[in-house]
């Protein structure tokens, strides 16, 4: 359950959230199933299938109910189970705006499930406030009055209200990072004099081929190292700058689970300096 007291986007919220709770369907995804109002406190309550393993973010901090640290085959579990929800709701056409770890939830198997939809823009519905950029399906860039999300995990973009299924796709390499790491997004590491966010910090050791020290040391058992980099190249292509040169989320859940190579996008990647 959520409870929402009333303020301004509360309406906004409910709508978005039954909305998608009548239209979705997919195993790593979390509509609500409902929500009844308490007119004595003013406040929703809204109603989801409980999840077991709480949220992804409380995991990797140490404070859910499951106490061992995620070995690594669970954590590429999560990562290619929230890729497929997240890819999902594009397909139908929606963008979430504020994919992190504490709206990724676990069910007792460890499989993930996107949820808190009620930033969620449907793309159908802003059609007079799209603009093509460019891209060769033709995809488009969302403008708001207003902005939302969670500072580090938004692209720059969505810091001016311009949102795009790539916004999504910043978030989930962010996630990615934090997923790898066991860091927060937002912490900052001092390297060679500099102050480090997290893309930034896998960037500079991935190309010192000091890989080992951005992984979290918690994780126990061993772990393919390719297999880990790849999904640290992955998720710094999610987090370039440009939007139109990240992966749309349906290749990155071919890219996690093996059936697509990262490499021809990796080789233009390492042309350039565009990322944060």
């Amino acid at each position: 359950m959520k409870r929402l007291t009333r303020h301004p986007s509360l309406g906004s919220i409910l709508r978005a959230e039954v909305k998608l709770g009548n239209m979705i369907w997919h195993r790593n995804l979390l509509p609500v199933h409902g929500f009844c109002m308490s007119s004595k406190h003013g406040e929703y309550t809204l109603v989801y299938t409980f999840m077991v393993n709480g949220c992804l973010d409380s995991l990797l901090r140490g404070q859910s109910t499951e106490k061992r640290p995620l070995d690594w085959p669970t954590r590429k579990k999560i990562a290619i189970g929230a890729a497929r929800g997240i890819s999902h709701l594009h397909d139908l056409r929606i963008i979430h705006r504020d994919i992190k770890p504490s709206n990724i939830l676990l069910d007792e198997d460890f499989m993930a499930r996107i949820g808190d939809f009620g930033l969620a823009l449907f793309m159908d519905e802003y059609k007079d406030k799209a603009v093509s950029e460019g891209e060769p399906n033709g995809e488009d860039t969302f403008f708001t009055d207003w902005t939302v999300g969670t500072f580090g995990y938004m692209d720059p973009e969505s810091g001016a209200g311009r949102y795009s299924v790539k916004s999504d796709v910043y978030g989930f390499g962010v996630t990615l990072l934090e997923l790898i790491s066991g860091r927060r997004a937002c912490q900052t590491t001092c390297l060679d004099g500099d102050e480090l966010v997290l893309p930034q910090l896998a960037h500079a050791l991935l190309k010192n081929e000091k890989l080992e020290t951005i992984i979290d040391t918690n994780m126990p058992g061993g772990y393919d190292e390719s297999e880990v980099e790849k999904a640290i190249r992955l998720a710094l292509l999610c987090t370039q700058l440009d939007p139109t040169r990240r992966p749309y989320m349906a290749e990155a859940v071919l890219f996690l689970e093996g059936i697509i190579s990262l490499e021809k996008r990796w080789e233009k990647y390492e042309s350039g300096d565009d990322f944060i």
